[in-house]
């Protein structure tokens, strides 16, 4: 229950009166804004580059925007537990020609059809809206990767209705060679009206994930400057609706970096690799890694995600499921940091109860054996049986 004090106001309300005391305010910089009056089209008429005042707090802001721990928060939703939570902005952030369109079309495909990716459930069997605008592949490369990726997970005929219904790919190169502009640079300057064009696309499409493909060709102005980067991402989380947008992002060239790390070792460290500034990661709520390596005549990738306000998604290895499928699978290899749980657990089977008590009794912290085991499962590596219990797979 609020305090009531002299006058008849709440506790809330004489300290926002005292915070905003206008004697102690400079008018001059920080004008004070009356709610009744202020009339949010006049901003919007003013040039991007006429400076703008900041508006002031109000006790209404202060009212909206504080937090209260007796109302009722509802759980976050996934897409994809563990890996892509719903309404969440992802950077997906790799080398050219790491395979990201791939393994971005193979996400697309799997989302509109309700399919699993890699090995992560769909939290929506019946399937997404999905929204990918590709920028620079050719009519043919889409083509072909689109019909291996579709082969190969052998649709059914109502399922290759419900996938061309749900996926549209915007072939942004194509409309350019005909000379076509279909979408502006997204703005960077705050100017509201110059976000218009965007409305209309999220407006229209009403996907539930959107892809940007890549990042450096959907946005104008310089990526090193971090209030930019602030102004494009605030700017797509108010026109997206609460949609999961997901934006494929380069690595800066080797000779730039001031370290090679690799993925598998350290993805935070790798992703500071990044080109632009580290604004982006900072502002965003996933990021993907993903790295590609090849010797010998054998490629593979080093894929792994972290998230804001969930567990990591360890690096693990991805390899295609077989030539020219552009179908990546995690591979069966066991890492390094879990082989000591993996061979405790190999040839049995255990209840989830009997799972923990298997590490705790070889050695490992109860901290650790919860940890490895949600790593074993996010790796494909600890499956349920037909009897229901958790086997590890050989």
């Amino acid at each position: 229950m609020e305090t009531i004090h002299k006058h008849g106001s709440t506790k809330q309300e004489s300290l926002i009166e005292e915070t905003l005391d206008p004697e102690q305010i400079d008018v001059q910089s920080f004008p004070i804004i009356d709610e009744e009056t202020f009339d949010p089209e006049d901003e919007e008429d003013q040039s991007p580059h006429e400076s703008r005042a900041p508006r002031i707090l109000t006790k209404a802001d202060i009212k909206r925007y504080t937090f209260d721990p007796y109302a009722h928060i509802p759980e976050e939703k996934f897409i994809y537990p563990g890996f892509l939570p719903e309404g969440d902005l992802a950077v997906w952030i790799g080398e050219e020609k790491s395979r990201k369109t791939t393994l971005l079309l193979q996400l697309s495909v799997c989302a509109a059809l309700g399919k699993p990716f890699l090995t992560f459930p769909c939290a929506r069997p019946e399937g997404l809206s999905v929204f990918y605008v590709d920028y620079e592949s050719k009519e043919s490369s889409i083509q072909k990767r689109y019909s291996a990726i579709r082969d190969v997970m052998n649709l059914t005929p109502q399922e290759f209705l419900q996938l061309q219904a749900n996926l549209t790919i915007l072939e942004m190169r194509k409309a350019q060679r005909d000379g076509k502009r279909l979408l502006p640079p997204f703005p960077y300057t705050g100017n509201k009206k110059e976000l218009e064009p965007w409305k209309v696309l999220f407006g229209e499409t009403h996907a539930d994930l959107y892809i940007f493909d890549p990042m450096r060709s959907f946005h104008s102005g310089d990526e090193n400057d971090s209030g930019k980067i602030e102004k494009l991402f605030s700017g797509l989380r108010e026109v997206s609706g609460g949609a999961n947008i997901t934006i494929a992002h380069h690595m800066r060239k080797s000779s730039q970096r001031t370290q090679e790390v690799l993925l598998q070792e350290n993805m935070r460290a790798w992703s500071d690799g990044a080109r632009g500034s580290s604004a982006i990661k900072a502002h965003a709520d996933v990021i993907v890694c993903q790295e590609r390596t090849e010797i010998d005549g054998e490629e593979w990738l080093d894929w792994g995600v972290f998230l804001k306000d969930a567990a990591d998604v360890m690096p693990r290895k991805l390899v295609e499921s077989g030539p020219e499928t552009f179908f990546h699978l995690t591979s069966r290899d066991v890492p390094g940091f879990l082989k000591n749980a993996y061979e405790v657990l190999r040839g049995h089977s255990y209840s989830t109860i009997e799972l923990t008590q298997a590490l705790i009794n070889a050695d490992i912290s109860r901290t650790t054996a919860y940890r490895q085991i949600g790593h074993l499962k996010s790796h494909g590596l600890l499956v349920r049986g037909t009897d229901k219990k958790w086997e590890t797979l050989p």
